[in-house]
């Protein structure tokens, strides 16, 4: 899983690259039984070029998520966040984590956070994962879940989520664009 999980993330990082999206900001958080934050707001050419060897242990949500908490409030108020949070297995903790997700998204939800849960495999917790994107969806509106059973699905699922990164850019340009074009139409109106 470890390899398929690299791979899916080099195609999203190298995919925002291409679609000239330089100006992102990658933090990344790998966890087991505790979390390990590898960097924190770093370019998309930084995040390209790092790889990462797996942890070892049980696998506990709380701690990553109170790491992605830090890293999207200390992040620059003119990036929008997106969550990533993929698991191949269960958490230990219980419900603990949707709590935790719940908060995580009413204290960053203003920021314009987004969300996706990613179950990798086949012995991923579905059923916390998809709650967390539940809960997530509930406190700040952008909660969103997927499954990937193999590493060609998980692969498609990241490029997917960074493809709607550049969506969201897009329509915010043409949004721009259309008010642009409406001042300056309404300054030649009042100059004639």
């Amino acid at each position: 899983p470890w390899d398929h999980l690299m791979q899916a993330y080099k195609a999203l990082v190298n995919s925002r690259r291409s679609s000239q999206s330089l100006g992102d900001l990658v933090s990344v958080i790998t966890f087991d039984g505790s979390s390990n934050t590898r960097f924190t707001a770093r370019s998309v050419e930084y995040a390209a070029r790092q790889s990462f060897q797996p942890s070892q242990g049980g696998t506990n949500f709380i701690p990553a998520l109170r790491s992605a908490r830090d890293c999207i409030q200390s992040a620059p108020i003119s990036h929008k966040p997106i969550l990533l949070f993929m698991s191949d297995g269960g958490d230990d903790d219980d419900s603990a984590a949707e709590d935790e997700i719940a908060e995580l998204a009413s204290k960053c939800g203003h920021l314009g956070l987004q969300v996706h849960t990613i179950a990798f495999g086949r012995g991923a917790d579905t059923g916390r994962l998809s709650g967390m994107a539940n809960r997530a969806r509930s406190s700040c509106g952008l909660g969103e879940f997927h499954q990937s059973i193999d590493g060609v699905q998980l692969i498609k699922k990241f490029k997917e989520i960074g493809s709607q990164c550049k969506t969201l850019q897009g329509l915010v340009t043409k949004i721009g664009e259309k008010i642009a074009s409406a001042v300056t139409r309404k300054l030649i109106l009042d100059h004639l």
